[in-house]
């Protein structure tokens, strides 16, 4: 488990997919209502006040949002507000991730076919390998779409602050189709 305390009021935690493993959950079983959710973070509050000093300020609520991580993972955003788990779903929108640039290109030939013509996207390049966001219109169609892209890597539902997160760590790749050759 990883804590970075940015504030007296605000702290981050990021728990791998084995350190949820551990707790028999994982990011889709994240929930307000569930016993080894609350487990987890009475868990990690308690770390933090033990290692970082971080403790809820008197009078103030906690609100705690949980953002998924590519390979699994999440990371838990605690901000001294008001008291709710907030765990941020989006059906349409997925997050694709691959180390492997020739896959990459292989999925930039499929962007003109169905069923990501048409698609709105972001690419990205990010400091271990690409990434994309794919918005689609409609839940039937996202995991049609789910199904195509994780022949070339990993793909989850894009949740929270995904594509800030990408448009702050990553560089944004601008994509155009080839200029068509004259015909002879």
């Amino acid at each position: 488990m990883e804590l970075h305390k940015t504030s007296a009021a605000v702290l981050l935690a990021a728990l791998t997919r084995e350190e949820l493993s551990a707790y028999r959950l994982s990011f889709e079983e994240l929930a307000a209502d569930n016993a080894q959710t609350a487990r987890v973070v009475r868990e990690i509050l308690h770390c933090a006040r033990r290692t970082l000093d971080f403790a809820v300020p008197a009078r103030r609520r906690l609100r705690i949002d949980v953002l998924p991580e590519p390979g699994g993972g999440c990371i838990f955003l605690f901000t001294a507000r008001k008291m709710r788990l907030r765990v941020l779903h989006t059906g349409r929108t997925l997050l694709f991730c691959t180390q492997d640039a020739d896959a990459f290109l292989d999925l930039l030939g499929l962007l003109s076919r169905p069923p990501l013509h048409g698609v709105k996207r972001m690419l990205y390049r990010t400091q271990t390998g690409f990434a994309a966001l794919f918005s689609f219109d409609d839940a039937q169609s996202a995991e049609h779409g789910a199904q195509l892209l994780s022949e070339y890597g990993t793909v989850c539902p894009a949740r929270g602050r995904v594509a800030q997160h990408l448009a702050e760590h990553a560089r944004a790749i601008e994509f155009t189709s080839a200029p068509q050759s004259p015909a002879s």
